[in-house]
């Protein structure tokens, strides 16, 4: 930051001595809009930054300086407000973009007016999902690259548009294929043009990866085992390691590669292990619930195999942290509670093999389906899982001659509420073996 403060000052200095010269306002407002970038990579509030940005920008253009500077730099700033204020994001994209659109009106010859008004497109298509934002932004970025057939910013630009098109496209059914090529093609054309920057890498990354996904959809094994993505999201967290999102990616990568290894009956943890590290070393720069519920999947599949080899199964609990951080919330989807749940009934069977105390893990597993049923009151499939729970309960009592009548009792009482709530589900046989124990321990 003292570098950007020094530059203010030498700024203030000269405008001081000339106070309508248009160029050095304009070259103070870039100043402002490079700090606000600077602040909200590292979590700081930028909103003084901008309001200076906007003094300074209309000081400039006031006094004569070109206006295409000045569109095309509002432009930017008002992305970067829809970035820093997600609240907000539809109002400063839409400004953006009507800046964006003068900026191509005075200057069309000027690649960067493409540029500014498709990075704008592009960003509103982000926050809406409008597709037709994403195609208006690759054709901006393709005016942009015949007035400057090597310009790094519009081939990283329009590869990171070209991807969002090919999730669309494959979203409605489609084949992505053509998309994640291209962008993969534009990616690597800005790479050579200028490899410093991680944008390019981070885009041609989600380019392969998603373009592996689709074709092991189709039986690919080569693609589902091809490193490419990983590499390039490694490559672009060694230029920029603050981005959270680039770990994120990492560890998804990482995640589906070891699910195709779990269909070929092959061990997957240690590429686990790996996606749960990258997933925490995101939630090191910015708290996710997707992130966490992510890392919670990771530990629950090492628990699944690891049990199912008879190993310890710590990283049940790990995936319980993860499930009941997003649930405390009281936001979360049902889903999460009934992974919550399910999680801790596979916890609790594996401490039951190894001879530990499963207990627990089903009093964690009864209070995940209470949290979810105080949300859901009518979820039949709820109230007959924490029968489930109950009944599981108690089964490991009675084998351990405990008395388990209350538990059985809880167990009928939820299997037949649930079956009420949803006569598809079947527990004929539960509440059977619960009313079969019940009535030969009258006295309980």
């Amino acid at each position: 930051m003292k570098e950007y403060r020094r530059a203010l000052e030498e700024y203030g200095a000269a405008i001081t001595l000339d106070p309508r010269n248009g160029e050095l306002l304009r070259g103070r407002a870039g100043v402002h809009l490079a700090m606000a970038h600077h602040l909200m990579a590292r979590g700081g509030d930028p909103q003084g930054c901008f309001v200076s940005a906007v003094e300074d920008l209309d000081g400039a253009l006031s006094a004569g300086a070109r206006p295409s500077r000045i569109h095309q730099m509002r432009c930017m700033m008002l992305v970067r407000r829809g970035q820093a204020e997600p609240a907000r994001a539809a109002e400063f994209f839409d400004l953006a973009i009507e800046a964006g659109n003068e900026a191509v009106r005075v200057a069309p010859k000027d690649e960067l007016s493409w540029i500014e008004r498709g990075h704008a497109r592009y960003q509103r298509g982000l926050s809406t999902g409008r597709a037709g934002d994403t195609d208006d932004a690759i054709a901006d970025f393709t005016e942009a690259l015949a007035l400057a057939p090597e310009a790094p910013d519009a081939l990283a630009y329009r590869g990171s548009a070209l991807v969002m098109r090919g999730i669309a496209r494959r979203k409605a059914g489609g084949d992505p294929t053509e998309d994640y090529e291209a962008a993969a093609r534009d990616c690597t054309e800005s790479i050579r043009l200028d490899s410093r920057r991680e944008d390019p890498w981070s885009s041609r990354a989600r380019a392969r990866g998603n373009l592996a996904s689709y074709r092991q959809s189709k039986g690919d094994e080569a693609a589902a085992l091809s490193d490419d993505a990983v590499e390039d999201f490694t490559e672009a967290i060694r230029l920029n390691p603050r981005v959270a999102g680039y770990w994120h990616h990492r560890g998804n990568v990482r995640a589906r590669r070891a699910d195709f290894l779990l269909q070929r009956r092959e061990d997957p943890r240690e590429l686990l292990r790996l996606a749960a590290a990258d997933y925490t070393e995101s939630l090191a720069r910015a708290r996710s619930d997707a992130v966490l519920l992510d890392r919670a999947k990771a530990h629950s599949r090492i628990g699944d195999v690891s049990l199912a080899k008879g190993e310890d199964c710590v990283e049940y609990s790990r995936a319980l942290a993860d499930y009941h951080e997003v649930m405390k919330r009281g936001t979360a989807a049902v889903e999460v509670y009934t992974s919550a749940g399910r999680v801790a009934m596979a916890c609790a069977g594996g401490r039951a093999k190894r001879g530990e105390d499963p207990f627990p893990a089903l009093s964690a597993a009864v209070s995940s389906w209470n949290a979810a049923i105080e949300r859901w009151p009518s979820n039949g499939v709820l109230i007959a899982e924490r029968g489930n729970a109950w009944f599981a309960t108690a089964q490991l009592k009675q084998e351990r001659g405990k008395p388990a009548a209350t538990e059985y009792r809880q167990a009928m009482k939820d299997f037949t509420e649930g079956a009420k709530l949803d006569p598809r589900l079947k527990v004929d046989e539960g509440v059977r073996r619960c009313r079969e124990y019940l009535e030969a321990h009258p006295d309980e």
